[in-house]
């Protein structure tokens, strides 16, 4: 034979509700005791590769890999809450590690949080925060290959104003690679502010058609939807130095379930930090009629 492939892999769940059954903690300061949920997932796999006459075993593991979730936060100190409400949070961390027998060793780690609440019972707010990284080693040399590191951070919230849903957003991400020797092979620093802006009412009639027994029924649906977002990138590779700006719009109007108009357009500028002939402006605009039966 050529080749060959052997995989024994086992695997592992479980969720644990340690305060679910207690009665003690259904009212009170103690409540968001009885949503804490604990979920656990674990596995462990082992192969052997033959090819061409060589062989070799790689060991992959995935230990541990927990949420922790835990509801109604605001309740352990108030029960009537008003500034703060609806907080829910879930904690994530991941470990894995994935060795080659005699050659080459690779871990990988990664946590963060989901933080949401719901500020002054008007604001609809997320934050969320994820770290990454990634450490790769030769086994036979001693020597350290790959080290990666990543940072994610997002901050949004959601209002409405009179019949318009308005949700800024705020992102930052952190990427930095290194490779044989600690020597950077990129750096990568990243900016992007955005605003999503959704209006959807209707205003149902009906019209009477000539020759017809029945009234049609019109639902005079109207869907606005508009992104503004700004990207600001830097980084140790020169073609990812940029700024970009972009908008684009849609407007859907339907008329009943049968009919539906659509009118969409964009305008996108990119701006290169050190190549002018990459920089652009950019537009479109479409439109789509939809029908039925």
């Amino acid at each position: 034979r050529n080749n060959m492939t052997l995989r024994d892999t086992y695997s592992f769940t479980t969720r644990w509700l340690p305060f679910k059954e207690y009665k003690e903690f259904e009212t009170g300061r103690l409540k968001p005791l009885q949503s804490l949920s604990l979920i656990s997932n674990a596995s462990l796999s082992y192969q052997t590769t033959e090819y061409l006459g060589s062989a070799y075993d790689t060991k992959t593991t995935n230990l541990p890999d927990i949420i922790i979730y835990l509801d109604q936060i605001e309740h352990f100190w108030t029960q009537n809450p008003n500034l703060l409400s609806g907080i829910n949070l879930k904690l994530k961390y991941n470990l894995a590690t994935n060795n080659v027998e005699a050659s080459e060793d690779k871990k990988e780690a990664s946590y963060g949080s989901d933080l949401r609440l719901i500020l002054f019972n008007t604001f609809d707010t997320t934050i969320n925060y994820t770290h990454q990284t990634l450490k790769k080693d030769n086994v036979l040399l001693n020597k350290n290959l790959e080290n990666y590191v990543r940072d994610d951070f997002s901050v949004q919230t959601s209002f409405n104003y009179k019949n318009l849903r308005f949700t800024p957003k705020m992102t930052y991400i952190y990427d930095r690679r290194t490779q044989v020797n600690n020597v950077a092979v990129d750096n990568v620093k990243e900016i992007m502010p955005s605003l999503n802006i959704k209006a959807d009412f209707n205003m149902p009639f009906a019209l009477r058609l000539p020759f017809a027994s029945k009234d049609y029924l019109a639902t005079n649906r109207i869907i606005w939807n508009t992104n503004i977002s700004y990207s600001r990138r830097r980084s140790l590779t020169v073609a990812e130095n940029r700024n970009l700006f972009n908008v684009n719009t849609s407007l859907d109007y339907e008329l009943s379930k049968n009919i539906r108009f659509t009118l969409s357009g964009s305008y996108e500028i990119f701006k290169h930090l050190y190549i002018e002939t990459q920089s652009y402006d950019a537009y479109s605009f479409g439109s789509l009629l939809t029908v039925q039966f």
